[in-house]
């Protein structure tokens, strides 16, 4: 059943795309919300590894970056967006010669394809901000309603059962047979980086307005609890973990009501662990295995820090971590139950990896890719810019740098496009309280 029903999701997909390509007349706005709206299924694989592994996400942006070549055209100035750009060229320079200068200088051009591809979406998504001042708000709904499908997946996957899920084969540590411990992955393969996901969204449904209906309020933050709920049954402590740091740092900054709100969520989120309820995953059970889990990590860490001292500048190369690994540090492997091994293609911590493949160039590049709409944004609010709706956006990068120290999240385009929307989100802000990205002081 699973065998028919990806390759017609994945048909689906495409088709959905092309049509609102060819039939809203090549305009750029309606193919980026269909892109958004698609999130839940970019991550499709549509060619084999041998010729690629390309999938879905890649083709749309290559579709995306020849049709719309005149929108990437981008315009220089003083302005955030073209230091980020120059971080960008600066990003894929680094990679590209990592890779050449590896001892593993193979698939260059595919590995660079897909590391520009989340770029042609970034400078689409800005370009429609300054064409519509409503666009902003459109791509929230768009978002949102992601969000909602993997929640809601989810939920039907608690309700039926594993084998309602969207992959063939699920992670090894989905299923705890000794422990009797169940992890929901939703539409993912992995249940860490599904509880990422839903943590990265969760903080949308906290972006309430005044305008907005008594009712859609309410609907916001049930949902917001609904989505807590999920990254619990995710089983991911880091996800769970960063969401409640970065949901405390920013009641703080928020009114009453809000600090009320957070207060509710933790006492239902704890309640439901500490009775048991049969759907959840033994999430405390499980921190009887904190410090053997802890041990094992740090073993690879301390040898992911070893492979850093011999390649600090530029690295190991772009995706050839698992290929280092097979070849010097063969030891690092899990035996599956048909007896083959799985070699470890990351060290259980996403800065690690980039650190390793990428070198301290690389890296610094990434936290500033990160850091620097961040820090914008932080600006701009302290001096009265833009109203404390951007916080949203700031707690749910933090959430996910959290999460991310404790496995590598962003190979899974869905996570890496989320991430990308709410830094676009933080960069494209309105000032001075409008709905609009022209009141922005920057040069797109």
């Amino acid at each position: 059943m699973i065998g028919v029903l990806i390759p017609l999701l994945t048909v689906l997909a495409f088709g959905t795309f092309t049509g609102i390509l060819v039939f809203r007349n090549f305009r750029l706005e309606p193919v980026i919300l269909c892109l958004i709206y698609l999130i839940p299924f970019l991550d499709m694989k549509v060619t084999p590894s041998y010729l690629g592994g390309f999938k879905l996400y890649d083709f749309f942006a290559v579709i995306c970056a020849l049709v719309f070549w005149k929108e990437m055209i981008f315009t220089w100035g003083y302005s955030i967006t073209s230091t980020l750009a120059v971080l960008v060229i600066t990003l894929i320079v680094i990679s590209g010669l990592s890779i050449v200068l590896s001892e593993f200088p193979h698939d260059l051009i595919i590995k660079l394809v897909k590391l520009s591809s989340i770029f042609v979406f970034t400078r689409l998504f800005i370009k429609c901000c300054t064409q519509n001042p409503n666009f902003r708000s459109d791509a929230l709904k768009a978002v949102r309603s992601a969000v909602v499908f993997a929640l809601c997946f989810l939920f039907f996957q608690v309700a039926f059962g594993l084998d309602f899920r969207l992959y063939s084969q699920l992670a090894e540590n989905t299923v705890d047979p000794a422990n009797e411990q169940f992890r929901y992955p939703g539409i993912f393969y992995d249940s860490q980086a599904s509880g990422q996901f839903l943590a990265l969204g969760s903080f949308l449904f906290l972006d309430i307005r005044k305008a907005d209906l008594r009712h859609a309020k309410v609907t916001y933050f049930v949902l917001f609890i609904l989505i807590c709920i999920a990254t619990l049954l995710a089983g991911s402590r880091s996800a769970l973990g960063g969401l409640i740091i970065a949901l405390t740092l920013y009641s703080i900054f928020k009114s009453t009501q809000t600090r009320v709100a957070t207060a509710v969520v933790a006492i239902v989120v704890v309640c439901l662990s500490l009775t048991g309820f049969s759907s959840l995953p033994k999430i405390l059970k499980r921190t009887e295995n904190l410090d053997a889990d802890y041990q094992f990590r740090k073993s690879l860490w301390t040898e992911a820090v070893s492979i850093t001292e011999k390649h600090r500048l530029m690295g190991i190369g772009l995706g050839n971590y698992q290929d280092y690994i097979v070849k010097h540090l063969p030891h690092q492997y899990l035996e599956l139950e048909d007896g083959s091994y799985l070699y470890f293609d990351q060290p259980e911590n996403g800065y690690l990896k980039i650190l390793v493949e990428l070198g301290a160039f690389g890296l610094a590049t990434c936290l500033l890719l990160i850091g620097l709409p961040i820090m914008n944004s932080v600006y701009r609010y302290a001096i009265g810019e833009i109203d404390s709706g951007v916080l949203v956006h700031i707690a749910s990068i933090i959430t996910w740098l959290i999460a991310f120290n404790t496995v590598y999240s962003i190979y899974d385009y869905r996570i890496l496009i989320m991430i990308a929307i709410q830094c676009l989100f933080m960069i494209t802000y309105p000032s001075n309280h409008k709905e609009s990205c022209q009141t922005l002081s920057i040069k797109y």
